[in-house]
């Protein structure tokens, strides 16, 4: 405030600066009940108190009327673990306020405490229903999942990489339902396996003289599976690099 609006605030407000605001605050009226009862802003109050030294004189203790009973609020917070919004609707105050009587009672840490826990379990719960969810997906989508035995034998027959794609989902969710099953399975790979999706093809290739590297990037298998291959059928296959091809 500068000089010019504390002139005008001496004329148009004289309780300001003639002790009267002074008694008022001794009394116990709040910044919002001076500036009520003079007609002037808060802001002007605020002003005035700090031009002429004058302390805020608080009012004496009031009891709240729901938050002083500690009885109360002390079994809420154990049975509920509520947060500050929780505790603002169930005690009908602000959080300011609720922060202060907590703090009065020496259950701020435990109602900290209490939150974390509260965050704890609710993260758990998240965790567990999602993961639930996404089996009750997994039962229904594949129903192959839930019947082990027949799963088992398919493994072991034809592999487990084999089996996923069969099914349409991921190796490591073949593995999974046979170990909730208690079933002891190893991961077969399709290293040279019979029923390898592209064996066919890739035999068509190693008759018509193309070696084992050449076929490995036309046909997804490696050339240690294809040359395998060739060995279970006796193919002969040419050895050495693949040639070059010269641009004329």
């Amino acid at each position: 405030m500068n000089a010019g609006d504390h002139l005008r605030n001496v004329f148009q407000f004289p309780q300001l600066h003639d002790g009267t605001l002074k008694e008022m605050l001794d009394a116990g009226y709040t910044y919002d009940e001076v500036a009520t009862e003079i007609g002037c802003s808060r802001a002007a109050v605020y002003h005035s108190i700090i031009r002429y030294g004058l302390r805020r004189h608080t009012r004496p203790d009031i009891e709240h009327p729901l938050m002083s009973d500690r009885a109360a609020v002390e079994a809420f917070l154990r049975a509920e673990k509520p947060s500050l919004a929780q505790l603002c609707r169930q005690f009908m105050t602000s959080g300011v306020t609720v922060r202060m009587w907590l703090r009065k009672f020496d259950l701020y840490d435990e109602w900290i405490k209490l939150g974390n826990e509260r965050r704890a379990g609710q993260r758990l719960e998240r965790i567990e229903a999602l993961a639930t969810a996404k089996a009750e997906r997994a039962r229904g989508k594949y129903p192959l999942l839930r019947k082990p035995e027949q799963l088992k034998e398919a493994v072991e027959a034809r592999g487990a990489v084999a089996v996923s794609k069969e099914i349409g989902c991921h190796v490591s969710s073949v593995m999974r339902a046979l170990k909730r099953a208690g079933i002891e399975s190893k991961r077969i790979s399709t290293f040279g396996h019979p029923y390898h999706p592209m064996r066919e093809r890739a035999i068509t290739l190693l008759e018509a003289g193309y070696n084992a590297t050449e076929i490995s990037k036309v046909v997804n298998a490696s050339a240690n599976s294809i040359s395998q291959w060739a060995r279970d059928e006796d193919i002969p296959q040419r050895r050495g690099r693949p040639k070059k091809v010269v641009m004329q």
